[in-house]
């Protein structure tokens, strides 16, 4: 859903804010002096030949036992006890509290704290729920360590893919990078 809600629904200046847990969107403003730069890795990903379907599966093995993931606490991992599913359970659970952190960060224009909560989940991508890949975590350590920076984390479903950084304007030059980039503004969404 989140895909045709963005493309239908998306304003310009504004991220979506989207919770599935209740079906609720909410605008927050994307401050001027931000940039986001998307960064294809070079390694092509095909969910049909990933973990994607595995995740999909432990995710819904830790909400029969905790409930759904986006209305849980990080109090109610306790109850996951399987090694395994209490990691991807805790990457869920707390990529929904920086979500939130993130919306409130740009809001308030602190866009090193919003980056610092997007390397947070990159980190969590890759640990706990297991999607990103040594191409990945390269790339976006490599866009960390550019002046002006905030942040970066790799994006979309894993395994492959592309890396979105969070930047001041003109931190990141696009036609330097040895892979394709592109410098993304929100827009509004789709007309009739």
């Amino acid at each position: 859903m989140m895909d045709p809600l963005v493309c239908s629904g998306a304003r310009a200046g504004k991220a979506s804010l989207i919770d599935f847990s209740i079906l609720s969107v909410a605008y927050v403003s994307v401050p001027e002096d931000a940039e986001i730069v998307v960064v294809d890795s070079g390694q092509p990903r095909a969910l049909r030949d990933s973990g994607y379907a595995e995740r999909v599966a432990e995710c819904e093995e830790a909400a029969a036992i905790i409930g759904p993931l986006g209305l849980a606490e990080e109090s109610n991992l306790s109850r996951v006890r399987d090694p395994l599913l209490l990691r991807r359970t805790r990457h869920v659970v707390s990529e929904c509290r920086r979500v939130r952190q993130v919306a409130e960060a740009l809001e308030a224009d602190h866009l090193w704290a919003a980056g610092a909560y997007m390397t947070e989940s990159h980190r969590s991508l890759a640990e706990d729920f297991e999607v990103s890949t040594p191409v990945l975590d390269a790339l976006a350590e490599h866009l960390r360590s550019i002046d002006g920076v905030y942040g970066a984390r790799m994006t979309g479903a894993g395994f492959g893919g592309s890396v979105v950084a969070l930047s001041r304007t003109g931190a990141i030059d696009v036609d330097a990078l040895p892979t394709p980039a592109w410098i993304v503004t929100a827009s509004d969404g789709a007309a009739r």
